[in-house]
């Protein structure tokens, strides 16, 4: 079949994953001292009962969005055994992009020698790699295209304001990939859900982005007008809504029943979140990969490292059903239904 013929509804699979993470590890102790020097007041308790993170890991001056992104994107490739130059696409989520322009997802092209894939950035902020995995896979089903790279990569360290404990004690950085693939012998995603609700966006919010600051101040950072800001109640009450409501609304779009699913690898914002949202689907809690307490909230990152380091762990096999949930920023959220 030639590359510009379209495929009728052809079924995708995952053939590949990877993640790439900072090296440099800011722990719960590390944090505080790096607050405490601002005059900010914290503690190992506050942090770990409030969120379940103990450590994180934050970007090097060398490091950005898109050299996590490419990292990521290739150990992605060398685990589905192929080549950058048998990319037809890549979509690259991501709300921490190098640049305006161009865009991530040209950069990691260009890093990769990926010259035969189109690329392009989706911001749906932490429920980013669920919509871009969703665009990817649409137009693997009805495009001209066979193998695509889904990238979820952020380096919310560069936009945060770390004079408000009440945000920066949660994230960190971090990219992670999938490749995917058009298959004739394999269910793979069997369905997903997307939704938004704009008339809530200013309950996460960022006036200008980047993770290569052009025009930095005399201090190196950003002035708090360009950072990032949460209206931290607003956006849990938010989010352990959304989290099983997505999870719900996909199954009952499937006739599946909660029964079905055997791994569910969630946005890693919050361990409260998570056993909130769970329990409000009727989930088990022994089915949730989490691993937020090593590596913070990554935001378009967090789905496609758990994802990655899941399947490492065998804690994913072959016929197992797995469900990955987003939601974030614009208000945004999603799900995403994996036979593997």
């Amino acid at each position: 079949m030639g590359k510009y013929e379209t495929h009728a509804q052809q079924a995708v699979r995952v053939i590949g994953t990877g993640s790439c993470l900072p090296d440099e590890v800011w722990t719960n102790a590390r944090l505080i001292e790096e607050l405490a020097k601002r005059g900010i007041e914290s503690s190992e308790e506050w942090i770990s009962t409030h969120t379940g993170i103990q450590e994180r890991r934050i970007a090097s001056p060398a490091e950005s969005t898109s050299t996590l992104g490419t990292q990521a994107a290739q150990h992605a490739l060398n685990n589905a055994e192929i080549k950058a130059e048998a990319l037809d696409l890549i979509v690259c989520a991501t709300s921490t992009p190098d640049m305006y322009l161009p865009s991530t997802a040209c950069l990691i092209q260009g890093a990769l020698g990926a010259h035969n894939a189109v690329a392009f950035d989706v911001n749906a902020a932490c429920t980013g790699f669920v919509f871009a995995l969703a665009t990817a896979v649409n137009y693997l089903r009805t495009g001209p295209y066979r193998t695509a790279l889904v990238i979820g990569a952020d380096t919310y360290s560069r936009i945060l304001d770390w004079n408000d404990r009440t945000t920066c004690v949660f994230f960190g950085d971090g990219a992670g990939a999938v490749v995917l693939q058009v298959a004739d012998d394999a269910p793979g995603v069997l369905g997903m859900y997307l939704g938004a609700d704009g008339g809530k966006a200013n309950c996460i919010h960022a006036a200008a982005c980047g993770s290569i600051p052009s025009q930095p101040t005399d201090s190196g950072e950003r002035s708090l007008a360009t950072k990032f800001s949460m209206k931290g109640r607003d956006v849990f009450q938010f989010a352990v809504a959304a989290l099983p409501d997505a999870i719900r609304r996909l199954m009952q779009q499937l006739d599946m029943s909660m029964d079905n699913i055997d791994l569910v690898i969630s946005h890693q914002a919050n361990i409260n979140i998570i056993r909130h949202g769970l329990s409000a689907a009727g989930i088990p809690q022994r089915k949730a990969f989490t691993n937020l307490d090593r590596y913070g909230n990554t935001s378009a990152a967090s789905i496609p490292i758990a994802f990655d380091e899941a399947l490492r762990l065998k804690r994913a096999i072959a016929g197992n059903i797995v469900i990955l949930v987003g939601f974030g920023g614009g208000l945004t959220w999603g799900s995403a239904l994996i036979r593997m």
